[in-house]
């Protein structure tokens, strides 16, 4: 979290950032309740409403809480942030004192990929991901088991303000064969790109999660929750906050560009960008 540093230059803010907690005992109370008032206030709230709601009822009530406050112009803008940092990272992660720590080393490779309001590409970047990584039996998970390098290999996103991003994770790296692994990485995916993502699959892939959109399967995860986050994504960036609730328009760009190359240009861009580099080494005194 920011804190506002009342009296400061507006630009001046102190740093709580969950991995920096050495900044924590900078913190007064002063600061904690003027952060709290700036930020944590109705004006700068985003209400979403979901299901069979009697609105009647419940707009009246959501306003007798909302007039007790003075409305403010809560503008804060939300950036990209900084560059990622392309020198290779390395730490420690902990593990038992009696685990054998012999080639559980950990690799992370993370790639800032798209916007929000750029849906076309992440749904295109998300179905190459799974159609690539998702099995054992996949392409790119194939390749890179094969080559006994690691034990396990899966990409995932990161949702951020205005950019997402890829990460690419190895676990129970041989030890020693960090850069390698990356080598084979780097190769494999350049390579089925060159030949080409196979259409049958990804074809399949897009079906099933036409499917899911239109069933609002989310799994576990409650619909409305959903809808939610996505709308409120939109919301604090400016955008329109109906547009992911959308997705004919999406899901028909999406097949008519299956075989126009879209999805293999979505996915180098994004790994063609610089990438950080982190790897974790286990250390059983770490705790």
């Amino acid at each position: 979290w920011n804190v506002y540093k009342p009296g400061a230059d507006e630009h001046y803010y102190v740093h709580m950032m969950r991995s920096h907690p050495d900044f924590i005992p900078e913190l007064s109370y002063s600061d904690l309740v003027a952060a709290h008032d700036k930020f944590y206030h109705p004006s700068n709230s985003c209400i979403f409403l979901d299901g069979d709601v009697k609105t009647d009822e419940i707009l009246p009530l959501i306003d007798s809480y909302l007039s007790r406050f003075e409305r403010r112009e809560c503008n804060f803008e939300i950036t990209d942030g900084d560059d990622p940092i392309t020198e290779v990272h390395e730490d420690l992660y902990p593990i038992e004192k009696e685990e054998d720590p012999t080639d559980k080393t950990r690799v992370y490779l993370c790639y800032n990929s798209y916007r929000h309001s750029e849906r076309e590409k992440l749904s295109a970047l998300s179905l190459v991901a799974e159609v690539l990584s998702d099995l054992n039996t996949a392409p790119l998970t194939k390749i890179i088991l094969d080559s006994g390098l690691c034990e396990s290999f899966n990409i995932d996103f990161t949702r951020s303000y205005s950019l997402n991003a890829l990460n690419v994770i190895f676990t129970g790296v041989k030890d020693g064969k960090e850069k390698e692994l990356i080598d084979v990485f780097d190769k494999a995916i350049l390579g089925i790109l060159r030949a080409g993502i196979p259409k049958d699959i990804l074809s399949s892939s897009l079906k099933r999660r036409e499917f899911n959109m239109r069933e609002s399967d989310f799994g576990t995860h409650p619909a409305g929750m959903v809808y939610m986050r996505s709308c409120i994504d939109f919301a604090l960036l400016g955008e329109n906050p109906a547009i992911p609730l959308g997705y004919e328009q999406l899901l028909t760009f999406l097949k008519d560009n299956l075989d126009t190359g879209f999805y293999e240009k979505t996915l180098l861009d994004v790994i063609s960008s610089p990438r950080s580099t982190l790897i974790l080494r286990p250390d059983p005194t770490f705790n």
